[in-house]
């Protein structure tokens, strides 16, 4: 991790340059290494040496201490969105939906919260979420973006209106544990009033 960063700040670019950076999985078993765009605000071509390599554990990158609440979600971008939101919250990276589907928890979570994308690919792993660990027992919860997924919601709206958006699908002692700032919850717009965690059932067929 500190020669990747080392890396991406040792040579002088242009501000409209794409810059390495890199993300360090589990117990530096394996890292991966993307580029960010700027003026895009989003990620960059991939250039040599860009990709995963090493070996994962658990099927997932994780960010954060794990206790008993967790939350995970499908690509980098995505989880690092929810946690500059809520830094105190442990989340987990799945790469892909199926290794969002294929995570291990590590024992001790009893409520698994899953920031889906909104397509059916995100519908689809977050029921299949629920059916392998529900019985275990572990709550789950949705966390549902209002566009494709967080990372484009950050964008969008900012970090203050999207921190009080997740919030308030988090269960009430989960808001003040991760999520409790002195704004208000109170939102002017599309978003709707406070609901918290249902724990409903993902309808989508597997």
């Amino acid at each position: 991790m500190d020669a990747c960063a080392a890396e991406s700040h040792a040579v002088n670019r242009t501000p409209d340059e794409s810059r390495p950076f890199c993300v360090a999985l589990g117990r530096r078993t394996g890292g991966r290494r993307d580029r960010a765009d700027p003026p895009r605000k989003g990620r960059g071509r991939r250039g040599p040496g860009d990709g995963l390599s090493g070996r994962e554990r658990g099927s997932g990158s994780r960010l954060g201490l794990i206790d008993d609440v967790l939350t995970v979600g499908e690509g980098l971008e995505t989880m690092l969105s929810v946690r500059s939101v809520l830094p105190r919250m442990p989340v987990i990276a799945g790469l892909s939906a199926n290794h969002l589907a294929a995570l291990e928890l590590p024992s001790g979570v009893r409520r698994l919260y899953v920031a889906r994308d909104n397509d059916a690919e995100g519908r689809r792993a977050e029921a299949r979420l629920r059916e392998r660990f529900e019985p275990q027992p572990v709550e789950v919860c949705p966390l549902q973006p209002v566009y494709a997924d967080f990372n484009i919601d950050l964008r969008q709206f900012g970090p203050e209106v999207l921190r009080q958006r997740i919030a308030r699908q988090l269960v009430p002692e989960d808001r003040e544990r991760f999520a409790m700032q002195p704004a208000s919850w109170a939102i002017a717009g599309p978003f709707g009033g406070s609901r918290g965690c249902s724990n409903r059932r993902a309808t989508a067929s597997l």
